[in-house]
């Protein structure tokens, strides 16, 4: 239990980490669009907010040792009530926060970028990249990303595209307030579980 809640934790400061990045490119690109000015630097906010919005997140943890720690009867006569309530308690709201997490990652494929007649693709050379501290590595050769295709005075008027960020911002923008709530859970099961550590438990 004790093991696989620090790797939660882990996992949770990591994706918390690479979706601030997110997150602050955003607004900037909005304000870009919003402004219908063409200049380089804006040009630049508005790619860097595309390189956000054309992917969500959510988390993923390891439930496992929880849900044996609240289901075995051999594991429930070691806790005391206060404990078993505690536990029950905090995975009942890691399961409320993930449902939320997962909701808030599917939302913004309502309103996708890559529809906007204002984008075209460039092509770039591909890499692998990290999904919840996981290492995926990319056997393409080549991938595509979205660039603007006319001015900014002129795609400023699409109001799809500025739609999709503000989607996007609206959901994805809650996903650190989910994440925050977890650790809070978490860290309860840290320390609740303490006097179980050394005993015969997952």
């Amino acid at each position: 239990m004790h093991d696989e809640t620090l790797d939660n934790l882990a996992v949770l400061d990591s994706v918390d980490a690479e979706m601030a990045i997110k997150l602050g490119r955003v607004p900037a690109a909005i304000d870009a669009l919003q402004s219908c000015e063409h200049t380089e630097n804006n040009v630049a906010l508005i790619e860097n907010g595309l390189r956000s919005i054309v992917g969500t997140m959510t988390i993923h943890i390891k439930m496992s040792a929880l849900d044996e720690l609240t289901s075995a009867p051999s594991l429930l006569a070691q806790q005391p009530l206060s404990m078993r309530d505690q536990l029950s308690t905090s995975k009942f709201n890691l399961e409320v926060l993930k449902t939320e997490a997962d909701f808030a990652e599917s939302l913004p494929f309502r309103d996708r970028p890559e529809t906007s007649s204002q984008l075209t693709l460039r092509k770039s050379e591909a890499s692998g990249y990290q999904y919840n501290g996981i290492d995926i590595p990319n056997s393409k050769s080549i991938r595509y990303s979205l660039t603007l295709a006319n001015q900014v005075d002129e795609a400023c008027h699409d109001d799809n595209l500025l739609k999709s960020f503000w989607t996007w911002h609206r959901f994805q923008g809650n996903i650190p307030n989910y994440f925050a709530a977890m650790r809070l859970e978490l860290e309860k099961i840290l320390e609740i579980t303490g006097p179980l550590n050394g005993r015969n438990v997952p």
